[in-house]
């Protein structure tokens, strides 16, 4: 290596002086001054300063310097000099020195630049994941992919000091209904089948406890043939871990270390609590209107039913009475003292988050100011609304009611509305949160069936295992999500571990054991053979790192990601391919590709399956 290069660009520091060394790397930027060029040189360890000064004896060299233009790739060969005190760069790692080369080779030349790469411009995302290559050459982009490559590294380390052993599992596998589409591979050699990219290694690592692994892990890629979104990819990669004779305390244990120590590794914000807190998903949801709620503002969702249960309103009474109905609201602080026009706007918030209606009243000076519901309630009303609420004297007061599902969590985006539009949030905080006790299992009003709120492998909690057969939708699961500033950095539970159990919960949902058999037989054979109580979970790693970074794009801590339309502009796919591969492959099109560019949101957003 070091006939191209003796030294990293950004390696070189003071002792460096008087040496001879030789350097690669692109042109950052270049300025010319009379008789002077300066070249600023940029490899992946930082930026130096190069002077080449116009001499009779350096002709060549000095015609060599005009040609150089920005992002050419060169080669530098020279003497490492101290610069003038005067000329100490302070912000540079190497701002102590620079080189004067004796010869500058140019490697390659560089076209006119789509963007400039020497500052931050503002482009589009089409442009900036179109010439991606282009984008790592920039600091930010650059920096994360390094940070990427630590963390990765950090965490393979964390997890074999805790005795965890490395294991890859397949990529074609089968398809199975896990909850996302498959992103399906046909077989040639088996013409009609097909093989699916997995959406988790999720089964593979039941396996592997069946197996007597005991405690595994990998770096797993998983794939789903779903939207996109701002904090997901179709592909993206999970620490997926299992470990045999656990319960959710050591799930937790281990989730925990990992998230606090890459917290404290690897990001200037401050852990809000630790131990990290626990909270139920009927609390999270009653309070905040979300299972993966932002703690870094509070703004909680108050239960205001008790000022309504003698209203004379129906939609009202019934919200606040009804078992299967609630009735919610918020304080927003100083709302009271917005324009008529701003309060106004109020009435789009249902159409603008998905909401079915909201209500408001607003106080200046301690007085109600104006309201859409005020002149249809009586004193009464109100008294008990405000003792609940307790608002200030010059807040304003939200709530809607209504079936408790969408009206929780119809408040819980206008809460997060809210402290974004107030700059609430305190970006400078991580805030952690595990949710625990959700619901095994969901209606779902359309199929008229039972769905597992989170997939079908979820052991339920011990006690309630016998109301599985007389109250399926009062049974409580030993899932548990971990949650950070707003995303699900994973999902997690014990598994179960007997066939019989897991027969049962797959005829609840609408397998048939016979089908059970057909497409989860490898699994149910194994849980006869002595498997042991086990479980695991799957933090996302690219969640993990947008939180760490205190971005909100998952685009931005990933080396080459796509479009919310699942489209790679870098390598223009998905694309049409040749007859012959079609003919190999005993496929046909029977039927042109009418999806169009708008981005969906669909499914969960769940980093394991």
């Amino acid at each position: 290596m070091e006939q191209w290069r003796s030294h990293a660009v950004g390696g070189l520091r003071k002792k460096h002086a008087g040496q001879h060394v030789r350097l690669c790397g692109w042109i950052h930027t270049k300025r010319e001054h009379g008789d002077l060029v300066f070249v600023l040189l940029r490899d992946r360890e930082g930026t130096l300063q190069v002077s080449i000064q116009r001499t009779e004896e350096k002709k060549e060299l000095w015609a060599t310097a005009r040609d150089l233009r920005p992002e050419f790739c060169i080669q530098v060969e020279g003497k490492v000099h101290l610069r003038p005190p005067d000329a100490v760069n302070p912000d540079m790692k190497t701002g102590e020195v620079e080189l004067i080369p004796t010869a500058v080779t140019i490697l390659n030349e560089c076209k006119l630049l789509p963007f400039p790469i020497n500052k931050e411009t503002d482009i589009s995302e089409e442009l900036a994941l179109k010439y991606r290559y282009l984008e790592m050459r920039k600091p930010t982009l650059a920096r994360t992919i390094r940070l990427r490559h630590n963390l990765v590294l950090f965490i393979r380390n964390l997890m074999n000091d805790m005795g965890f052993i490395e294991v890859e599992t397949p990529l074609l596998t089968r398809s199975t209904p896990e909850g996302a589409r498959d992103f399906l591979v046909p077989s040639r050699v088996y013409p009609g089948k097909f093989f699916a990219l997995p959406q988790s290694p999720q089964q593979y690592k039941e396996l592997l406890m069946v197996g007597g692994v005991e405690r595994y892990f990998q770096f797993a890629r998983c794939l789903r043939d779903e939207d996109a979104r701002a904090d997901r990819q179709a592909e993206h990669t999970q620490l997926d871990l299992e470990m045999s004779f656990v319960d959710t305390d050591d799930i937790i244990a281990i989730l925990e270390k990992i998230f606090v120590s890459a917290a404290e590794r690897f990001s200037d914000l401050t852990i809000k609590e630790k131990p990290i807190p626990r909270l139920t998903y009927q609390y999270v949801m009653d309070t905040y209107g979300s299972d993966k709620p932002d703690l870094r503002f509070g703004m909680e969702l108050i239960d205001l039913a008790g000022a309504f249960t003698a209203c004379e309103l129906v939609p009202l009474k019934e919200a606040a009475t009804r078992q299967d109905q609630t009735l919610r609201g918020m304080v927003i602080p100083k709302g009271g003292l917005w324009s008529r026009r701003e309060l106004d706007q109020l009435k789009e918030l249902p159409e603008k988050l998905a909401g079915t209606g909201i209500a408001w009243v607003a106080y200046k000076a301690g007085q109600v100011r104006g309201s859409s519901i005020k002149r249809i309630l009586d004193e009464q009303t109100m008294a008990v609304l405000e003792k609940l609420a307790s608002p200030g004297p010059d807040d304003l007061l939200l709530f809607a009611g209504g079936p408790w599902k969408p009206t929780v969590e119809f408040l819980g985006r206008v809460r997060t509305h809210m402290a974004n539009k107030l700059d609430l949030i305190d970006k400078s905080m991580l805030a952690f949160l595990f949710v625990v006790d959700f619901p095994q299992f969901e209606w779902n009003p359309v199929q008229n069936r039972l769905d597992p709120v989170h997939h079908m492998f979820v052991l339920p909690k011990k006690e309630h295992i016998p109301l599985l057969d007389s109250e399926p939708l009062s049974v409580l699961s030993t899932q548990m999500d971990a949650v950070c500033n707003g995303f699900e950095l994973c999902s997690g539970s014990l598994r179960n571990h007997q066939r019989e159990l897991q027969v049962k919960i797959m005829k609840l949902i609408g397998i048939s054991e016979q089908e059970g058999i057909e497409k989860f037989g490898h699994l149910l054979n194994a849980l006869e053979f002595g498997a042991p109580p086990h479980g695991g979970a799957a933090p996302g790693l690219d969640r993990l790192l947008m939180v760490l970074q205190g971005t909100e794009r998952m685009s931005d801590v990933v080396a080459f990601p796509k479009t919310y339309s699942g489209r790679d502009l870098l390598m223009d796919a998905p694309a049409s391919v040749d007859q012959s591969q079609l003919d190999d492959l005993h496929l046909a099109i029977v039927a042109s590709d009418t999806r169009g560019s708008s981005d969906c949101d669909k499914g969960d957003g769940s980093t394991e399956s």
